[in-house]
């Protein structure tokens, strides 16, 4: 049976081929090699969403609906929901074990007073993950992603969604 330090093991001996000059050759680990396969990402949706955008908003049970800070972000929410149908996203969206996805937010500001950009990117996945008007709810569960810093434009505020999935290579 091999010891757990086995694959450590491994690293030292090719760490020690590099220093003797002899060059292992991948073929030689196929097991290292099966566990990093790189995937590529496709794109499948993309989209715009206009106008300023909103952060992931958190309250309590009792203040939903009552609060405004809320329903601009309930708003907010219907109206990515509205542009990702129309860019022909299903929604709910879902996401599984064997069909991740990886979405890019990139959030175009009017100035430098806006929410956190991590939190746009929240509430544009929370939008499409979960639909109040549908019985089923989204899995965000296998959903990766990422939101470059704030680009600013004063004239046209938006939120430009990249829905990729991932594929072997």
């Amino acid at each position: 049976m091999p010891s757990k330090y086995a694959a450590l093991n491994d690293a030292s001996r090719l760490a020690h081929a590099d220093l003797t000059g002899a060059s292992p050759k991948p073929e030689d680990y196929p097991e290292a090699q099966a566990k990093h396969k790189r995937r590529r990402k496709r794109t499948i949706f993309r989209f715009e969403v206009p106008g300023d955008p909103r952060g992931y908003t958190t309250t309590t049970h009792r203040d939903k609906g009552k609060s405004a800070k809320y329903r601009k972000y309930a708003d907010y929410c219907k109206l990515v929901r509205e542009y990702a149908a129309m860019a022909g996203v299903e929604i709910p969206l879902t996401a599984s074990e064997d069909d991740p996805l990886y979405i890019r937010v990139v959030a175009y500001c009017r100035n430098g007073v806006h929410a956190d950009v991590e939190n746009i990117r929240k509430g544009c996945v929370d939008a499409m993950f979960y639909c109040p008007m549908s019985k089923k709810k989204g899995n965000d569960k296998w959903v990766s992603g990422s939101f470059p810093l704030p680009k600013y434009d004063e004239e046209e505020p938006r939120v430009v969604v990249i829905i990729k999935e991932y594929e072997p290579k």
